[in-house]
């Protein structure tokens, strides 16, 4: 009978909102897309919500133009609802029945949690509490002022999902080259915060974390299993994509949001930020900033966000792209590889003293599954070593065509990049953590799109000159080439 009631007040909210929004934003304050249990009822309250908060009118017209919607049970809604004066008080009554389930949903988690053994009564009656709170609080207000004696009325101590390095409810990036290892180091700190297990040494705090996976998803398998091997457990409450999001765009983050919060993450770790930013541009600031604010509004809700990302092409102590991103992270790591040795520094800390520089081993870790071949797959687990700071070699910046031609490259290469062959591979080897290889054809038509050049009748011709030169200069240093396909050089 609830179950039927909670899609009674459902209904009532979306029709009432149709017929008026003048009550939207207590609507919005009381209830979130999270709070409907029906596929079309989420679906309808994302249109509606998209509609009004972009100042337009939300009714079955206007609506006929969201994508993925059933429009005929959009008409039913609004013709089923008499009236929209009762809407504030059935949006009161899904928001309630939302509580009910997710407390039930609390309380049963807890329950393993403590059977299980991964938390004393104490810590589980914490976590309750916890729970609870952050399951019955309400959506705060768009814009909210708070007296400055409330700020210091208490003493203000940070909380990490990772003691000293991980910060809760922050955003965090770790960047570096490709193939790198910056994916290891992702998927090895979300595998030990989402099992409760010591992060080499350091206590974290448990939660659930979604991984929002670009590619390589065989690969994330392959890694997933050699942390299962080493730590003897299964990569319980880990969450894994099917493919990219496109948050640059607000209608994609909205549904991405939807999909993460279902879980209620403590971490949401997005790898990389170039195969999930969408149609925009990495150093446009206007670009970065749309991504920023989509990370704030919608995805990032309570937990935290771990961001990974590549470095600059010319200066490897940076991230690439508009430096609106390090202006918005309250972490930064760079990672860096020298063989098989992982380096780990730390690059900027907002609001705790700057933790020490960690290195790791990338020890082969033999699985227990085996190719076509019948031969035994092998894949690669962290282990801490002595910290050896990072020995790279700074490289003379790169100008104009020629850093415009290898960004290109590496877009190229994250688009439509292969695994070498076995002739590239023997010949030049270097190829650990995934990196791929594009051919020449894709790679010059991402740089035609960058050039600069005269148009007119040579302007074809003149690019493929810029280009030509480019690569040439590029050679001497950044990129390597066989049989067609050309890739970046990772020291």
């Amino acid at each position: 009978m609830d179950f039927e009631h909670q899609l009674i007040a459902e209904r009532s909210t979306l029709g009432g909102l149709m017929l008026d929004a003048t009550e939207w934003l207590k609507v919005k304050k009381i209830v979130s897309v999270n709070d409907f249990t029906d596929p079309d009822n989420k679906a309808v309250f994302l249109a509606i919500s998209k509609q009004l908060d972009d100042g337009k009118p939300a009714d079955v017209v206007t609506l006929s133009d969201s994508l993925g919607l059933n429009l005929s049970y959009v008409a039913e809604l609004s013709s089923n609802t008499p009236t929209a004066a009762n809407v504030v008080s059935y949006a009161e009554k899904v928001k309630e029945f939302s509580d009910k389930r997710n407390l039930s949903a609390a309380l049963k988690k807890a329950a393993d949690l403590v059977g299980s053994g991964n938390k004393t009564p104490e810590e589980t009656l914490k976590y309750i509490s916890d729970l609870a709170s952050q399951v019955t609080r309400k959506n705060i207000d768009p814009f909210t002022l708070v007296p400055a004696t409330s700020l210091t009325a208490e003493p203000t101590i940070i909380k990490f999902l990772v003691q000293g390095y991980i910060p809760e409810k922050s955003i965090i990036e770790i960047f570096g080259s490709p193939g790198h290892g910056k994916s290891f180091v992702a998927l090895d700190l979300s595998f030990c915060i989402a099992n409760g297990i010591d992060w080499h040494q350091k206590r974290v705090n448990q939660g659930v974390v979604v991984y929002i996976a670009g590619e390589g998803f065989s690969g994330i398998g392959q890694r997933l299993r050699a942390l299962e091997i080493k730590h003897g457990v299964p990569a319980n409450n880990l969450i894994i994509s099917k493919q990219p999001a496109s948050l640059t765009d607000k209608e994609n983050a909205l549904w991405v949001a939807e999909a993460v919060h279902q879980h209620n993450p403590v971490l949401i770790v997005i790898d990389t930020l170039s195969r999930n930013f969408g149609g925009g541009d990495e150093n446009s600031t206007r670009d970065m900033n749309t991504f920023i604010s989509h990370l704030d509004l919608y995805i990032k809700g309570d937990a935290s966000v771990l961001i990974v990302h590549h470095s600059g092409h010319a200066e490897k102590s940076r991230a690439r792209g508009s430096s609106v991103l390090n202006g918005a992270v309250d972490v930064e790591y760079c990672i860096s590889k020298s063989e098989n040795l992982l380096t780990m520094s730390n690059t900027k800390a907002k609001e705790f003293e700057p933790p020490l520089g960690l290195s790791f081993e990338m020890t082969p870790q033999e699985l227990d599954w085996q190719d076509e071949h019948g031969e035994t797959i092998s894949s690669v687990a962290l282990t801490q070593t002595d910290y050896k700071p990072s020995k790279e070699k700074s490289e003379p910046r790169l100008r104009g065509r020629s850093e415009a031609v290898l960004a290109a490259l590496q877009r190229s290469v994250e688009s439509h990049g292969v695994k070498p062959g076995v002739e590239i591979t023997t010949r030049f080897g270097g190829f650990g953590g995934g990196q791929r290889v594009v051919h020449i054809d894709n790679w010059r038509k991402e740089a035609y799109m960058v050039l600069d050049v005269e148009p007119g009748e040579r302007e074809t011709k003149n690019k493929r000159a810029a280009f030509n030169r480019a690569k040439d200069a590029l050679r001497k240093n950044h990129i390597q080439t066989m049989d067609g396909f050309w890739w970046v050089i990772c020291d």
